[in-house]
C-alpha cells in the first residue's frame, strides 16, 4: 500500500503579502537607481578626462609648432603677398594681418624638404594671427607669393580670448616691431577660456652672416 500523502494544514501555506511585494520592488528600484547614478558619475568622470588629456594635447602641440618656428627664424626681408619686399625682416603688432588681436609675419628657415625633392626651398614665409576665437598660422608654400596666391590656414589652438607679444630690443620690451633686425627675445601671451594666461618668451637666435642677403637656400 501506498503512504497516504501528507496534507500540510491550510493556515501553514503562505506566500508574500502585497505590502513585502511593494517593499521588495522599492528595494530593488532604490539599487537600480544608485547603480545607475554611480555608472553615470563614472562615464562622466572618463568623458571629462578625455575631453581634458584631449585638450592639453592640442595645446602641447601648438606650443610646439609655435617654439619651432621662433627657434628657426632668419633675417630674410619680409615680402608682403604680391607686394614689394620690405626693409624690414620681422613685422608684428595689433590687428597685423587682420588678427583679432596681435599679429606677427616672419620667415623661418628649417622647413623640411629632403633631397629637395618638392619644388620649394627650406625658407618659409609664415605668420601668427587670432582669427575667430583660434590662434592660426598661416603659410606660404615659396617666400616670396604672387599675387593673389592665398596662403595655407592651419589652425593651431581654439577657446583662444587673448594674442599678445612682446619684443625685445636688447634694453627695453616693445609692443610693436618693424626693424631690419629680429627682436633678442619674443614673448608671446596666450588667454585662454579653460587654462587661463599662457606666457612664454624665446630667444631668438643669433642670425647667420648670410642670412642679411635675403637668398633662398
Amino acid at each position: 500500500m501506498r503512504p497516504a500523502p501528507r496534507v500540510i494544514p491550510r493556515d501553514l501555506v503562505r506566500g508574500f503579502t502585497l505590502i513585502e511585494v511593494l517593499v521588495a520592488m522599492a528595494i530593488f528600484a532604490l539599487l537600480a537607481v544608485g547603480a545607475y547614478q554611480v555608472l553615470n558619475q563614472v562615464l562622466q568622470a572618463d568623458k571629462s578626462s578625455q575631453e581634458k588629456s584631449g585638450r592639453l594635447a592640442e595645446l602641447q602641440q601648438a606650443m610646439l609648432t609655435v617654439e619651432r618656428d621662433m627657434l628657426q627664424l632668419t633675417s630674410r626681408q619680409v615680402r608682403f603677398p604680391g607686394g614689394d619686399k620690405q626693409a624690414s625682416v620681422f613685422k608684428g603688432g595689433p590687428f597685423l594681418l587682420d588678427s583679432e588681436d596681435d599679429g606677427i609675419l616672419f620667415t623661418r628657415r628649417g622647413w623640411q624638404n629632403p633631397a629637395a625633392m618638392l619644388p620649394r626651398s627650406e625658407v618659409q614665409l609664415a605668420a601668427y594671427r587670432l582669427k575667430e576665437g583660434k590662434l592660426v598660422k598661416d603659410y606660404y608654400f615659396y617666400p616670396d607669393p604672387d599675387v593673389g596666391v592665398e596662403p595655407q590656414e592651419q589652425p593651431l589652438l581654439a577657446g583662444v580670448d587673448a594674442f599678445k607679444v612682446r619684443y625685445y630690443d636688447g634694453k627695453d620690451w616693445q609692443e610693436s616691431w618693424d626693424a631690419a633686425a629680429l627682436p633678442r627675445a619674443i614673448e608671446l601671451k596666450l588667454k585662454l577660456k579653460d587654462f587661463g594666461e599662457l606666457s612664454r618668451r624665446f630667444a631668438v637666435p643669433t642670425p647667420d652672416k648670410d642670412d642679411s642677403s635675403g637668398e633662398d637656400k
